[in-house]
């Protein structure tokens, strides 16, 4: 039996002894969101699965996040999967040949974008000298991270109506 007190963050034990509670609902709470995420999620691949072509794009940094997450969608979900890294200028050719290792070994196909890198190094240089996105903007991400992503958006924008056009 354990019980507590609204003035501490434990709970006591029958024989006296403290055991950490903190919030006793957040573990439930957290694991039902989850639970409610992952069904949305695999509800929304259950209306969108389609017979041929792409099911997924997904931007891969080659980083454990993004390398975690492509294994999920391909050998979790079988969902087809096309992987796109943009290449800052700044990639490794190490960083590249695990990038090719892991699509091959999946399976995935893989698209490289690579800007020149002149044209980079002007809009790194003026993000770093001026505020060029509003301060909301910058709360998930700096300045220079939010233009790379958008240069990855247009591309994807530009690739997207050729095929349509096709």
């Amino acid at each position: 039996m354990c019980f507590r007190t609204p003035s501490r963050e434990s709970a006591w034990t029958k024989k006296g002894s403290a055991i950490s509670a903190g919030k006793p609902s957040h573990q439930n709470d957290v694991t039902i969101q989850k639970a409610e995420y992952r069904e949305r999620f695999e509800h929304l691949i259950r209306e969108q699965r389609c017979r041929s072509g792409y099911e997924v794009l997904l931007c891969y940094s080659g980083g454990k996040d993004s390398t975690f997450t492509l294994a999920v969608l391909k050998e979790r979900y079988g969902l087809n999967v096309l992987a796109l890294t943009m290449d800052n200028g700044f990639m490794s050719p190490h960083a590249m040949t695990n990038i090719r290792s892991v699509t091959d070994r999946l399976g995935i196909d893989h698209l490289l974008f690579a800007p020149r890198f002149d044209t980079l190094a002007s809009i790194f240089r003026e993000c770093a000298q001026r505020n060029i996105y509003p301060p909301k903007t910058l709360e998930r991400a700096s300045a220079i991270c939010t233009s790379c992503m958008s240069i990855v958006n247009s591309a994807l924008c530009a690739l997207r109506s050729r095929s349509v056009s096709r």
